[in-house]
């Protein structure tokens, strides 16, 4: 399946390679938010991008800019965990209870994700997530980690 997939993103018509975001778009802050975290991720040859997320829009917006790197969801919502599995480039979602800092947040994720061997010491992660967490607003903040 990875061969067929492979060949078919090579074509010219399956998406959209010059995909930004759209000043228009009411949703136009996050998604330049999710294009930044794919965009710096390459830059910065970033090992993961650790997406918090609660409807599932950010995963989808940043595996749409098809970072070069592995992205992993943490939600509060179990539903979702199972159906982002069909999105470009999410290698895996967590259930994730909901805490009250996005630096807890962030560490729980960095957390498991070093216990199931995804990511280890010394690699670089980009972190997207929304602030204040409480709120469960839509996207608005981006940290680049290194693990620890």
């Amino acid at each position: 399946m990875k061969k067929i997939i492979d060949e078919v993103e090579k074509e010219e018509g399956v998406y959209n390679r010059n995909l930004i975001p759209q000043k228009h778009s009411p949703t136009f802050l996050s998604d330049a938010l999710c294009y930044n975290a794919a965009k710096i991720a390459d830059d910065v040859e970033a090992n993961a991008i650790i997406a918090h997320t609660r409807s599932g829009y950010t995963g989808f917006m940043i595996s749409s800019f098809r970072p070069h790197c592995p992205i992993y969801l943490f939600t509060d919502r179990p539903s979702f965990v199972n159906q982002s599995s069909l999105c470009w480039g999410v290698q895996q979602s967590y259930y994730f209870p909901n805490l009250n800092a996005i630096d807890d947040m962030i560490a729980y994720s960095i957390e498991i994700l070093k216990n199931n061997k995804k990511i280890k010491e010394g690699d670089t992660v980009v972190n997207t997530g929304a602030m204040p967490t409480h709120a469960q607003g839509p996207t608005n903040m981006l940290k680049i980690s290194t693990v620890k």
